[in-house]
């Protein structure tokens, strides 16, 4: 799954962070939340998590999102990786079923102090309708700079 990263989230992390708080990937809590294709993300102009439109909504799907799991930052010849388990949200009937974005941000005492980090397209509605909804990451990390 390839992530995009908020390019306002990197100019805030270069300035010390929205709110003057930059993101501490494996002590922050950080989930991953989750829109249907109503949202188009922006890259540029998207930089908190009030900024998300058209959340999905159904039994077994948490507004906000999933907290991610067992967090790790690595770095191993001049490349970061950052990682944590799979996020997963298990099957219902009255779930959702059109999951087109997965959004990684960092969870702020409000949505308007919640800096976005980075976006996947599904490529797709996704769902946990017909059984769980699993986000497999790659095996490299989530997210790597070198």
């Amino acid at each position: 799954m390839a992530w995009t990263l908020y390019h306002k989230w990197l100019e805030a992390q270069a300035d010390g962070g929205v709110a003057g708080t930059p993101i501490d990937f494996d002590g922050d809590t950080l989930k991953i939340a989750l829109a249907a294709s109503g949202y188009t993300p922006s890259d540029t102009l998207h930089d908190l998590f009030d900024d998300i439109t058209n959340e999905v909504m159904g039994t077994g799907y948490t507004a906000g999102g999933e907290t991610l799991a067992n967090k790790v930052v690595t770095e191993s010849s001049g490349t970061v990786t950052f990682d944590a388990d799979n996020a997963s949200w298990l099957q219902n009937a009255s779930g959702f079923a059109n999951a087109r974005y997965a959004i990684l941000y960092k969870e702020g005492a409000s949505a308007a102090i919640s800096p976005l980090i980075a976006y996947a397209d599904l490529g797709g509605d996704k769902g946990n309708v017909g059984g769980d909804l699993t986000l497999q990451f790659d095996a490299t990390g989530i997210i790597t700079w070198s």
